[in-house]
């Protein structure tokens, strides 16, 4: 796995990150490893893949958040319109998004509460 603080769109990008050594491209996971570590936290990640490395992503997949990671969506919608053959990309997009959501909401239960350990050992109150 390898952070990234821009989105890779192209498959030849993404087939050069492979051929790397690395199995996928992730834009937060790689913040929030940083901050747990500068703070000594124990830190875990799942994640799902919602573009594959042979698809392209919409040209307003480059766009489409604002810095706080917040769906731009002015942004979006200019994209469209200046380029509206990007949404038959978009619905698979969608389709790929979806199906991470199902399968992460799935180990979110299969974890339960505690993600798996004990929420004492987390100095959590979960009720």
């Amino acid at each position: 796995m390898i952070g990234s603080d821009v989105v890779v769109m192209d498959p030849a990008e993404k087939a050069k990150l492979h051929a790397a050594g690395h199995i996928a491209v992730d834009m937060e996971s790689h913040v929030a490893a940083e901050f747990a570590a500068a703070r000594n936290l124990p830190f875990g990640v799942v994640r799902v893949i919602c573009d594959s490395a042979t698809r392209t992503l919409p040209p307003l997949a480059q766009n489409a958040l604002g810095a706080q990671g917040q769906v731009d969506i002015a942004g979006v919608l200019r994209s469209i319109a200046g380029n509206p053959g990007q949404l038959v990309t978009l619905v698979g997009v969608g389709r790929d998004f979806a199906a991470g959501v199902r399968s992460l909401r799935r180990c979110r239960r299969l974890l339960g509460l505690g993600f798996g350990l004990d929420a004492g050992e987390l100095g959590l109150d979960v009720l």
